[in-house]
């Protein structure tokens, strides 16, 4: 992003028509701040992440001073490089072919009606190479309790009345969007600020379930039932 977007974006505001009075960038986006600076431009530098992640990720540095991390020596710090750089590299919406297949058999396994959005271009395989459409087994499945589409208006689904769960990244966006429809969730975080926004869901707000991040089909056959029947009392 730094080595690609930077100088276009420099291109842009320099030669722009009328000129560019100020800047408002999105935090991640740290070449913004600098190409404001660059060409003498007032700049704001706005974080999209909830104040609980943002809260957290500013205790990082305290954490560690404290020892409380568990990174024992050099082999455990290995892996948990290694785990961090394999989870890096996927997008906020990518999905393998596999999980997407595990969701699905977890989903028509669970008896309950879903509508599931899902955009083709998201959709990849094992070497990381986009499939650009929905798989066919998923096109002509269950259609008597499901129902893919590749978009829909998240915040009016959510608010029908025939919605009772959301299954859910837990980006910022769609937590909140839940929360307003009160609509409790199944949280399955991918990167970023999704971790935490899942872990103050399912733990401190007491708003839904937590996948622990697996992709199993029968795990999300009991989250649905779960969420759906057996402990929608207690959301």
């Amino acid at each position: 992003m730094e080595v690609k977007s930077k100088p276009i974006f420099k291109k842009m505001v320099i030669e722009s028509n009328p000129a560019v009075n100020y800047i408002i960038g999105d935090g991640v986006m740290g070449f913004v701040y600098d190409v404001a600076v660059e060409v003498g431009i007032p700049t704001i530098q706005m974080h999209c992440i909830s104040a609980c992640s943002f809260w957290t990720f500013f205790s990082i540095p305290d954490v560690v001073a404290a020892h409380q991390l568990p990174i024992k020596g050099k082999e455990d710090m290995d892996r948990l490089i290694t785990k961090y750089l394999e989870w890096k590299r996927f997008s906020d919406a990518e999905i393998f072919q596999e999980q997407l297949m595990e969701f699905w058999h977890g989903l028509v396994n669970s008896k309950k009606k879903f509508l599931w959005v899902i955009r083709p271009e998201c959709v990849i395989n094992q070497d990381g190479d986009n499939l650009g459409e929905i798989p066919e087994q998923l096109q002509e499945g269950e259609k008597e309790k499901g129902y893919i589409v590749k978009w829909a208006p998240q915040e009016e689904v959510l608010a029908h009345k025939a919605i009772g769960g959301f299954l859910t990244h837990c980006g910022w966006n769609s937590t909140l969007e839940s929360i307003v429809a009160g609509v409790p969730m199944i949280c399955w975080p991918y990167f970023a600020d999704q971790q935490v926004n899942g872990r103050f869901v399912t733990e401190v707000w007491k708003l839904g379930l937590d996948m622990n991040d697996v992709c199993d089909r029968g795990v999300v056959e009991k989250m649905v039932n779960d969420l759906m029947v057996d402990k929608r009392r207690s959301l």
